[in-house]
C-alpha cells in the first residue's frame, strides 16, 4: 500500500476523496467484515487456537464467496 499525493495505491489508484464512500459501500455489502477482523485479531492474541482457527477459516471462505473451499483448506493444511 502506498499513499502519495492524495491517492492510495494497492496496485490500483483510489483517490482519497473516494475512499470513505468506498469503505461504506463495502461494509453495506459485507456487514460481517468487522466481526471477521476482530476474530482474526483474537486468533493472533490466542496464538491461533485450533478450534477458533477452523471456525475462522470457514467464516472467511464463506465471506469471500467460496464456502466449500474452507473444508478443503482445513483437510490439506
Amino acid at each position: 500500500m502506498e499513499i502519495l499525493q492524495g491517492v492510495v495505491r494497492f496496485g490500483i489508484s483510489i483517490p482519497l476523496d473516494d475512499f470513505t464512500c468506498l469503505v461504506a459501500k463495502h461494509l453495506r455489502e459485507n456487514p460481517d467484515t468487522p466481526d471477521l477482523e476482530e476474530q482474526g485479531k483474537s486468533l493472533v492474541n490466542a496464538d491461533f487456537s485450533e478450534d477458533n482457527t477452523y471456525k475462522f477459516v470457514r467464516d472467511v471462505c464463506k465471506w469471500g464467496g467460496y464456502r466449500g473451499v474452507g473444508e478443503r483448506i482445513l483437510k490439506r493444511n
